[in-house]
């Protein structure tokens, strides 16, 4: 009696089996394409990141050329003051 059943179904199953593969065949399809599509923003995002990097170092190497070309200055004016000093205590004694 089964059998029978199961013969009479058939073309009932093929049918039902056919539309669920094309229903998973649409959805698995349309996942991959979401897939893709997030890699391809994340390439994107990780490329962006890595030109905001190199900028970022540019500038950091940049201030501290900066930075230092600062200090030198500071450091060769207060060298340049305490000779300008030193030089107005031997002056101020010579003439004492």
């Amino acid at each position: 009696m089964l059998k029978v059943v199961w013969r009479v179904a058939g073309p009932l199953r093929r049918a039902i089996a056919a539309r669920f593969d094309q229903h998973l065949d649409r959805h698995l399809q349309s996942w991959s394409d979401r897939i893709e599509h997030a890699q391809a923003d994340q390439r994107h995002a990780s490329a962006e990141m890595q030109l905001v990097a190199d900028a970022l170092v540019r500038e950091l190497v940049r201030l501290q050329s900066q930075v230092q070309r600062l200090q030198e200055a500071v450091e060769s004016t207060l060298v340049d003051r305490d000779d300008a000093r030193r030089e107005a205590t031997i002056t101020r004694r010579r003439v004492a």
